[in-house]
Parts: C-alpha cells; sequence; structure tokens
C-alpha cells in the first residue's frame, strides 16, 4: 500500500490490517458489524491524517456493500463521518473531493436514501463554496 511511505511503521501496519479486515467478508453478528464500524472510521482517520486522498475515496467506494447491510442512520452516519475526513484534508485535489461527494450522491439516490442524498448535497455545496466554484453548484 502506498500509505506505507507517509505514515509511520507502527501506523501502516494498523492501516495494513485494518485494510484486510475490512476487505474481508462480513459475520451476520451484531459485534462484527459494530467492529467493522469501528475500523472503518478508524481507517479512514489514518488515511486522512497520513493525506491519502485517493487511498479513502477507494474506502468510501468499496465500503458501499457494507452501508447496504446497516440500517439507514448508522449508515449516514458512517458516510458522513468518512466523507468529513476526505474533505478536511488541506491541499487535496479539489476534483477527487467533488468527484467523491457526487458519486455517493449517486449512490444515495439508486438506494433510495433522500436523507442521505440531501446532506451530501448540502456538503457538496458547502464544498464548492470553499473551492470557489460557483457555477457548480448547479445540480
Amino acid at each position: 500500500m502506498s500509505t506505507a511511505a507517509v505514515i509511520s511503521p507502527v501506523a501502516a501496519s494498523e492501516v495494513a490490517e485494518l485494510t484486510k479486515y475490512v476487505q474481508k467478508s462480513l459475520l451476520e453478528a451484531t459485534e462484527d458489524i459494530k467492529k467493522r464500524e469501528d475500523s472503518l472510521l478508524k481507517l479512514g482517520k489514518l488515511l486522512s491524517e497520513a493525506k491519502e486522498l485517493e487511498q479513502l475515496k477507494i474506502l468510501i467506494h468499496d465500503s458501499r456493500p457494507f452501508f447496504s447491510l446497516v440500517g439507514a442512520a448508522r449508515a449516514v452516519m458512517i458516510i458522513r463521518n468518512l466523507i468529513e475526513l476526505c474533505l478536511k484534508i488541506a491541499g487535496g485535489d479539489g476534483n477527487i473531493k467533488v468527484d467523491t461527494c457526487n458519486d455517493m450522491i449517486g449512490w444515495a439516490k439508486n438506494q433510495g436514501r433522500v436523507y442521505l442524498r440531501q446532506v451530501l448535497q448540502a456538503r457538496l455545496v458547502r464544498l464548492f463554496n470553499d473551492l470557489q466554484r460557483y457555477t457548480g453548484m448547479v445540480f
């Protein structure tokens, strides 16, 4: 993983361990779902601190099947936190941030998750404002 070059050796092993856990198949047990949720958020935080915007985008995209399994409110909380971690990376590529938001807005539309779509659209408008891309705010 390319994050090993940026992250300290201890954190790099933790990133590798969390990535391996997040990518393995999900058990139906409630404690596995909770552990997967915690692992996603922890991995997202580590990638955000390492300024790995592309890896964080991949993590969000690859976690979609998990979001479909958990309740709507829990999925909104996890997705919102991961998107915030992605968008708070200073100096990151604005296009990747916009693409990540648009990608998750499209997924929310396809899944019929109206509240999540509205939350992400509001966050996208704020991102466009931060990037001073005022013409991109039309949905």
